[in-house]
């Protein structure tokens, strides 16, 4: 059980990092001036 709420919880907390690394990666690869929000 507890396996189970870990890989849960590992979901909901690698989601939101991986999207948030994967636009910081296109941030330093991609043009500097470009700011979307």
């Amino acid at each position: 059980m507890t396996a189970l709420r870990f890989l849960r919880t590992w979901f909901l907390v690698s989601i939101p990092l991986g999207l948030l690394i994967g636009r910081f990666i296109k941030a330093g690869e991609g043009p500097p001036r470009e700011d979307r929000r």
